[in-house]
């Protein structure tokens, strides 16, 4: 029997999550997975741009995937919730599951946690972006421009902080001091900054890419 969270963290990590994220990059004219999507999503599809579609198929894909191999759970056991104005809602074997989906150019990511709930976000980083005119605009960004690595790491703390606990992006970055999750985890990997957002301190993240090896990250 599968034993996972209600709707309360799970206290016998002594207050810690674990995570295990999966990302994947696709080609703009890639097959998309559909036989890992259900009669409700094949539906909601029709009719989306090749783009929106795509980014739907895979991260549905590869939450159904990533259930399944460290879940031990059938992939037909996993129910999505359909996009909608509230966070994303997960349910492994009946029983919720906590997840967050980024997408950025041609890489989606989705990262689970039976542990606490999280936020995850990932940007390509691009040295061309003028981060100056960010500081100027945004607040928020005011002391975080003078480099990739600090501007990176501060604009995905601030969407992962959005997905984890809510929140208006343009209202946080209006703030010079937004409301940061406790914790965040940052790293770069194959030019994209990742950050994973948890109310509670982050005991392991585990990050693998379709088809390659894993990586652990412990805090």
């Amino acid at each position: 029997m599968l034993t996972l969270p209600s709707h309360v963290p799970n206290t016998d990590t002594g207050n810690a999550a674990n995570i295990w994220l999966s990302f994947t990059f696709f080609q703009p004219n890639q097959e998309l997975p559909f036989t890992l999507l259900d009669a409700s999503e094949l539906q909601w599809i029709k009719g989306k741009s090749a783009k929106r579609a795509a980014t739907f198929a895979w991260s549905r894909a590869l939450l159904r995937q990533l259930c399944a191999e460290k879940l031990k759970v059938e992939p037909y056991q996993v129910q999505i919730s359909l996009p909608a104005a509230n966070k994303i809602s997960l349910r492994v074997a009946g029983e919720i599951v906590y997840c967050s989906i980024s997408h950025s150019q041609q890489l989606v990511a989705v990262a689970i946690s039976t542990d606490a709930d999280i936020g995850l976000d990932v940007e390509l980083i691009s040295s061309h972006r003028d981060k100056r005119r960010y500081a100027d605009l945004y607040p928020a960004l005011r002391h975080d421009c003078d480099s990739d690595q600090q501007f990176y790491q501060r604009w995905t703390a601030i969407e992962a902080s959005i997905k984890l606990h809510g929140g208006e992006l343009f209202a946080m970055l209006a703030q010079q001091q937004p409301a940061l999750a406790l914790q965040l985890k940052h790293w770069q990997q194959q030019n994209y900054q990742f950050c994973v957002a948890s109310h509670f301190a982050i005991k392991s993240c585990i990050v693998q890419q379709v088809n390659s090896q894993s990586v652990t990250l412990i805090e």
